[in-house]
C-alpha cells in the first residue's frame, strides 16, 4: 500500500501527534484571543464554527508539508480507494450496529470509568454550549473532527505504519493511539474498538472516504443520541449485534480477506549415486 518510502513508526508518530495538539490548541488559543466574543447568536455561531475548522486545517496542512519535505515529495491522499456504494452501506451497517451493541455491554461499564473534576467541568461546559449552539458542535463533531483525524490518522499515520509494521500490528497500534489521544478513560474505550474497525476498512480498501463516513456517523449517533430515549439493555444489545453481523457479512463478502502468498518450496530432489 503507498510508496514504500513512507514509512512510519512509533516515534514518528509521537512527533505528528505533539505537533498536531501544540500547534493546533496554540492556533486555537490565538484565534479565540484575535476575534472578539460576539453577543449576537449568529456571530456567535460562525465563530465557533471557525474555531473548530481554521486551527486544525492549517495544522493538517503544515503536516502535509512536513511529510512531503521529510518523508516523501509526491505523496498524495487516497480518499476515494475502492469505494463504493454497497461497501459504503456495509460499514455503515457496521457502524449503526456497533453503537446499539456497545452501548448495550461494554459502553455501560466503560461509562463508570471516573474522568477526574478536570474533564468532568469540560464536558459539562460542552454538554451546555452544545445546547445554546448546537449547529456549530454538530459540524465539528460529525463533520470536521471526522474529516480531520480520519486524514491524520488513517491517511497518514496508519499508511505510513502499514509500510513498516504487520497489518495486525499497525492496525492495533493506530486504534490503541486513536484511543489514547481522546485522553479520557470512556472515549479511549469507544475510540479503540472504532479504531480497529476503521483501520481495517482502510487496509481492505484504501478509502479515506469510507472511514469519514463511518467516523461520521458514529459520531452523529452520538451527539443525536438523547439517552432519556435510548435505554441500554438486552434488546438493543440483541439488534446491534443483528446489524453488526449484517454489515460485517456484506463488508467481508465484497472485501475478501487479504492473504499473504507465500512462495511454494519444493522439497530438493533426493540425490542418487551410481
Amino acid at each position: 500500500m503507498g510508496s514504500e518510502k513512507f514509512k512510519l513508526n512509533i516515534g514518528d508518530f509521537f512527533g505528528f501527534i505533539l505537533y498536531y495538539l501544540f500547534i493546533g490548541g496554540l492556533l486555537t488559543g490565538l484565534f479565540s484571543l484575535v476575534t472578539p466574543d460576539h453577543s449576537t447568536h449568529l456571530l456567535k455561531s460562525i465563530q465557533l464554527i471557525a474555531k473548530g475548522l481554521i486551527p486544525f486545517a492549517v495544522v493538517l496542512y503544515l503536516i502535509l508539508l512536513n511529510v512531503r519535505s521529510s518523508y516523501e515529495p509526491g505523496f498524495k491522499f487516497s480518499f476515494l480507494g475502492d469505494f463504493n456504494y454497497k461497501l459504503l452501506l456495509s460499514v455503515l451497517l457496521v457502524t449503526l450496529g456497533y453503537f446499539f451493541w456497545f452501548h448495550s455491554s461494554i459502553g455501560i461499564w466503560s461509562e463508570r470509568i471516573p474522568l477526574g473534576k478536570f474533564f468532568e467541568e469540560i464536558i459539562r461546559k460542552i454538554e451546555l454550549d452544545i445546547k445554546e449552539y448546537p449547529i456549530p458542535y454538530f459540524l465539528q463533531i460529525a463533520i470536521f473532527a471526522p474529516f480531520f483525524e480520519e486524514v491524520l490518522f488513517r491517511g497518514i499515520i496508519l499508511r505510513g505504519f502499514l509500510a513498516n509494521y504487520k497489518p495486525t500490528t499497525a492496525i492495533f497500534l493506530s486504534a490503541l493511539f486513536f484511543g489514547l489521544i481522546h485522553m479520557n478513560g470512556p472515549q479511549f474505550v469507544n475510540a479503540f474498538l472504532i479504531g480497529l474497525f476503521l483501520g481495517i476498512v482502510y487496509y481492505r480498501t484504501q478509502s479515506l472516504l469510507l472511514c469519514i463516513a463511518v467516523h461520521a456517523m458514529n459520531n452523529s449517533i452520538g451527539f443525536l443520541d438523547d439517552s432519556d430515549k435510548f435505554q441500554p439493555g438486552i434488546t438493543g444489545f440483541l439488534i446491534g449485534i443483528a446489524v453488526f453481523s449484517i454489515g460485517i457479512y456484506l463488508f467481508s463478502r465484497l472485501i475478501p480477506p487479504k492473504f499473504t502468498e507465500l512462495p511454494l518450496v519444493s522439497e530438493p530432489e533426493p540425490v542418487t549415486t551410481e
